[in-house]
Parts: structure tokens; sequence; C-alpha cells
């Protein structure tokens, strides 16, 4: 399985755009790259560093991606978590979801900007670029995986009728037959449900905490 990092820095905020993109295979890194990506906000950076790293893996045939971004807007949009209002990011994050579709299994996690200090270094060298800058190797070792927090790790549970998938930073997406999908931010004990938003009891939060603590999930 190959899994690759991403990071946009806008310097200042607005202002020029450096991307960085990083993709590994068991450890080792095969595929850095620094591009320089015009102008925009940080959010504008981060979805073209997505949309670099995306290109870059399907350039080289990628077919199991692990994607790691620091970014929990991009995360969390490209997971159907938040909805995309902005009309530019929106077009950005159309351009992420039809690279997505081109790989046979693309998955989005977020990890802490501790956690990317390759793609971080490498958009902060993509600022100071005239051209893309890509280097491919395969006797760079990165160590052990990124350290993510267990709730961001993959699970698939069935809870009361309940299938639960962790979307990353204590977000945890639901799902049951016949009704809508259901959002649970763990962190600040929020949920989407009609229950929930109406100061009931929330069996959601309640199922979520319980396997938590269980070290289940």
């Amino acid at each position: 399985m190959h899994i690759g990092f991403f990071d946009g820095s806008a310097s200042p905020n607005p202002g020029n755009v450096g991307l960085g993109a990083c993709i590994c295979f068991q450890q080792n890194v095969i595929c850095k790259s620094a591009k320089y990506g015009g102008t925009g906000t940080n959010n504008v950076a981060e979805y073209k560093a997505l949309i670099h790293l995306l290109e870059l893996a399907i350039a080289m045939n990628v077919k199991v991606f692990t994607v790691y971004g620091d970014s929990q807007l991009v995360i969390n949009q490209v997971n159907g978590v938040w909805g995309v209002t902005n009309e530019r990011l929106k077009n950005l994050y159309d351009r992420v979801q039809s690279l997505r579709s081109q790989i046979e299994e693309c998955v989005f996690k977020w990890i802490s900007r501790h956690n990317n200090k390759i793609a971080d270094s490498l958009s902060r060298e993509g600022l100071k670029l005239s051209k893309p800058k890509t280097v491919y190797s395969k006797s760079e070792n990165i160590g052990a995986l990124p350290s993510v927090d267990k709730a961001d790790q993959p699970i698939d549970l069935l809870i009361h009728r309940f299938s639960v998938r962790p979307l990353g930073n204590y977000h945890f997406r639901i799902d049951q037959i016949g009704y809508p999908a259901i959002v649970v931010n763990l962190r600040n004990l929020h949920c989407s449900c009609d229950s929930f938003r109406g100061g009931s009891a929330c069996l959601h939060v309640m199922s979520i905490s319980r396997l938590m603590k269980k070290g289940v999930a």
C-alpha cells in the first residue's frame, strides 16, 4: 500500500502559494515534490497540494492510496463531513473527487502538523521555486508511520445496528440503513441527529463514547 502526504503554504495569507507532496511505499520515500502554486489563501494552497499529490499518484499508477494531511477543513470536506460553500474551493473540491475516482482505493486521513514534516518542508520550498521540483527515490526511509490518534484509525463496527467509521480528529460518521448519515464530533460532544439538536439524550454520542472507553474505537 502506498501512503501520501500533502501540505500547502500561503505567504502571506492570502499570498504566494507553495505546494508539498510526498509518496511512500513500505516506509520508503519514492517521490517528493515541491511546486509553486500561484496565489491564494491557506485553504486554496492545501487543496492545490492535495491535487498535486493525487496527480503524482495517478502518474505513478498507484492503486491503493492512504493520504494524510493536516488541514482539518480539507480532510473533513473531501470526506463529506463538512460542506463546501466557497465557490473557488468547490472547484478544487470537484477536482479532488475527480482524481480520487481514478484511484482504485483512496482514503483521506487527518494528522497533526507535527507528523507532516516532510510535506510541510516541501511546501515552504515550493514558495521559492519557478518550476516544479520532483525527485524520485527508493532509498530514503521515513521510519515509523505517522502517529495517528486512536480515534483516527480505520474501523468498521456495527453498534446498535449503526455502521461507524472514524473520519479523523474525533469525528465519526454513522450510517443506518434507511436513514441519513449522522456525524458525531466526540471532541466537542456534538451530533448532527435530531435528538441532539432537540436537547434530548443522544444514543450516537453515548455509544461511541463507550467504545472509546473500552479501547475498541
